[in-house]
């Protein structure tokens, strides 16, 4: 016989159904209704589920790309401006 997990959270008339199975990935489904009406989804809910871990019992593998190089910034080059002369009085006007 198998293993399988069901879940069910509920706050007012919004719940969710997780199903989870060893070896498989947890599928969840948002659901409506109290829970007498939630617990007469759960045959449906596993049905589908049970389809979907057939087909595919873990979600593909992500490859992360590395992002493309960034290219260097150039810094500004100070200017060949005349340096002020620290025995010069500034001028105020």
């Amino acid at each position: 016989m198998e293993e399988l997990k069901v879940i069910i959270l509920q706050k007012d008339s919004v719940g969710t159904v997780v199903l989870h199975r060893p070896n498989c990935d947890a599928i969840m489904h948002p659901v409506a209704g109290d829970l007498p009406a939630i617990l007469a989804q759960i045959p449906e809910l596993v049905k589908q589920a049970r389809d979907q871990w057939g087909l595919n019992p873990l979600y593909p593998k992500t490859t992360m790309v590395a992002p493309p190089p960034v290219p260097a910034q150039r810094t500004p080059v100070a200017s060949a401006a005349k340096k002020p002369d620290p025995t010069e009085q500034p001028k105020m006007f």
